[in-house]
């Protein structure tokens, strides 16, 4: 899960209650925007306190009406997913920049 960038405190980046969160479906590969479910810790009320990373991993995906939501969501540093994620290669096109799982582009 990526999310766009709304604020910044100190050095860390923070997710703020108006972030722009997205996916990429399995199946198509497209982009899907969604939201944190009001029951997990970073919904609802907690989602205001922000996030101290711009990557989530979520363990349920709700389709809830018209829009899909996502539940228990944990942050996850961009070291980690530099670390652990699959298919790392470099981003030719933009040089110190690196490509995780063939769509996250990082800048080292």
């Amino acid at each position: 899960l990526g999310a766009q960038r709304t604020k910044a405190q100190g050095n860390s980046i923070v997710i703020g209650p108006r972030a722009t969160l997205t996916i990429r479906d399995r199946s198509s590969g497209d982009r899907v925007t969604v939201q944190i479910h009001a029951s997990s810790v970073h919904g609802g009320d907690g989602r205001n306190a922000g996030m101290g990373s711009p990557f989530l991993v979520y363990n349920e995906l709700v389709k809830t009406g018209e829009s899909v939501r996502v539940r228990d969501v944990t942050p996850v540093p961009p070291l980690a997913m530099a670390l652990f994620g699959t298919g790392l290669t470099p981003e030719l096109s933009e040089p110190g920049a690196l490509n995780v799982c063939g769509w996250i582009r990082l800048q080292v």
